[in-house]
């Protein structure tokens, strides 16, 4: 179901955004991914680990992970920011799409780190549904927007970070 939702996405994306949109929405989705991937610091498997070795600390790992994404997300954004408006980095990414791709890397990290602590509860079928309804509520979104006619790099990209900014929720 993810393959096909997935692979559906991409085709859509594909031929509504056209290459230019498309690069556009590529370089936003790799900012924010790797972004996330650096903000979480390694703490998705170290927590998975501690939570499932002893249920008592869930809170402490909670209010870390909720750390760790503002902090070190928003630390990450920054520099970003920072490279982009300094010249180096100008070519990648400009305007709203900065902003969306600088506003993912928090989101994305705590989606990352909440999700592990699904695994370290041992609660796997509540970490699949997740990602199975973020996946398929994506693609209505994204369905949506090109039924309307709004779609362009910004919507299509917002629209599946609000998908997750609703996971997280």
């Amino acid at each position: 179901l993810l393959i096909l939702a997935s692979v559906v996405s991409g085709i859509i994306i594909a031929r509504t955004l056209g290459p230019d949109g498309r690069g556009t929405y590529a370089v936003a989705t790799a900012i924010g991914t790797i972004g996330a991937q650096f903000a979480t610091l390694g703490l998705h498997a170290s927590n998975t680990y501690l939570l499932a070795r002893d249920r008592r600390y869930l809170a402490a790992l909670v209010g870390n992970t909720v750390a760790v994404s503002i902090g070190a997300g928003g630390v990450l954004g920054m520099l970003l920011v920072a490279c982009v408006l300094s010249g180096p980095c100008a070519d990648l990414i400009q305007g709203d799409m900065l902003w969306l791709a600088v506003m993912a890397i928090p989101i994305y990290a705590a989606l990352i780190l909440l999700q592990n602590l699904l695994l370290g509860l041992y609660d796997t079928a509540r970490f699949n549904a997740t990602e199975i309804a973020e996946n398929l509520v994506g693609l209505v979104l994204l369905i949506g927007l090109v039924l309307v006619g709004w779609e362009n790099p910004f919507t299509v990209y917002g629209s599946s970070l609000l998908v997750s900014l609703g996971v997280v929720g």
